[in-house]
C-alpha cells in the first residue's frame, strides 16, 4: 500500500514572506530536533562507551596513638613517637598522622582527632577518630622495652583500663562507602595476651606475641599484631567499634579506600562531546534565525 503525503507546498512568486516564513517554521524544526538529540546521543555514547576507561586509586589514612608524657614522676625513657614507614595495606605511602591521645597514668574520658591527611603525606582529607573511656600507655618510655618490629607503631597506645570496653569512631567518610580497617594490636615487647575488637558488629580476636619480625596478621588464626575488618560500610559516615579483653590495647589503624578516577583519554573525549553539543546547538539556533528573518 502507497503511503499518503501531505504535499509539501513549493514557494512561488505568488506566495507572501509570511506564507514563506511559515512553510520554513513548519519543515524545519524536524532536522533542527534531530541534529540537537544526535549530539546528545554522542554524548549518552561517550559517557556509556568510556565509563569503564577508569583507574582505581587506593586512598590510604594511617594513624599511630601516642602518649604525650606520664603523670609524677614521668617515664624514664624516650617517648616511642610517631612511626615512619609502610604497614599491613597494599600501599607504598610512608606517613603517618601521629596521634598524641593523652598523658600515661589514669582514665582518658574522651579523644578527638583533627582531620588526617593520607599516606602520601599532602593530600587532605575529612577523616576524624575519637576514642572514649581508655588509658594510655607507652612501653618504651615507661618500661624500656620495646617491639622487636615498627617500634613507634607497636609500643605506644590505648588501652582498656577498667570493666566498661573503650569505643571508637572514625568519621568524615562517604556515607555508604566501603573501607577496609586494619587494626594494631602489639603491648610493645611486652606479651600482652587477648584483645576482641568489635568494628561493625563483627568481633575479631588478636593475641600477640613480643617477638614479630613483621606485620603479623591475627585476621584467620587469632595470633599476629594487627586485624583486618574488610569490606566495612560507613553508615551515616562512619566506622565504630570497641575492644575490650583481659589486657586490649589498640597502637593504631590504616584505612582504605578505592576511588575511581577518569582516564584522561576518557576526560577528553566526553569534553570533545559536550563542545559537539554546544555547537550544533549553535548552528541550530543560527538557522532558525535566518529562516525567520528572510
Amino acid at each position: 500500500m502507497q503511503s499518503i503525503r501531505e504535499p509539501i507546498k513549493q514557494p512561488t512568486s505568488e506566495m507572501s514572506n509570511h506564507e514563506r516564513n511559515r512553510d520554513h517554521m513548519n519543515r524545519k524544526p524536524v532536522s533542527v530536533m534531530q541534529g540537537k538529540w544526535g549530539a546528545i546521543a554522542v554524548v549518552v555514547w561517550l559517557a556509556l562507551g568510556f565509563a569503564s576507561a577508569t583507574q582505581a586509586t587506593l586512598v590510604v589514612v594511617n594513624a599511630d596513638f601516642n602518649s604525650t608524657g606520664a603523670v609524677t614522676p614521668g617515664y624514664s625513657y624516650p617517648l616511642s613517637g610517631t612511626y615512619s614507614g609502610v604497614g599491613a595495606a597494599p600501599d607504598t605511602g610512608t606517613f603517618w598522622n601521629g596521634l598524641g591521645i593523652g598523658v600515661q597514668g589514669g582514665l582518658t574520658a574522651t579523644f578527638t582527632s583533627g582531620a588526617l591527611t593520607a599516606s602520601d603525606g599532602s593530600t587532605p582529607t575529612s577523616v576524624t577518630v575519637t576514642l572514649n573511656h581508655f588509658g594510655v600507655y607507652d612501653t618504651q618510655a615507661q618500661n624500656d622495652t620495646p617491639a622487636g618490629f615498627a617500634p613507634a607503631l607497636l609500643n605506644d597506645l590505648a588501652y582498656k583500663v577498667d570493666a566498661d570496653p573503650p569505643t571508637f569512631s572514625i568519621d568524615g567518610l562517604v556515607v555508604g562507602g566501603t573501607y577496609d580497617l586494619y587494626i594494631y594490636a602489639q603491648g610493645g615487647g611486652f606479651n600482652s595476651g587477648a584483645a576482641i575488637f568489635t568494628v561493625n558488629g563483627n568481633s575479631l580476636t588478636v593475641n600477640n606475641v613480643p617477638d614479630e619480625s613483621g606485620f603479623d596478621s591475627a585476621t584467620a588464626d587469632t595470633t599476629g599484631n594487627y586485624l583486618l575488618f574488610s569490606n566495612r560500610i560507613a553508615t551515616g559516615g562512619t566506622i565504630s567499634g570497641s575492644f575490650t579483653g583481659g589486657n586490649a590495647l589498640f597502637n593504631g589503624f590504616q584505612l582504605t579506600t578505592e576511588v575511581l578516577i577518569p582516564e584522561p583519554s576518557t576526560i577528553l573525549l566526553l569534553g570533545a562531546g559536550g563542545l559537539l553539543l554546544y555547537r550544533r546547538a549553535g548552528k541550530s539556533r543560527g538557522r532558525n534565525h535566518q529562516h525567520i528573518s528572510h
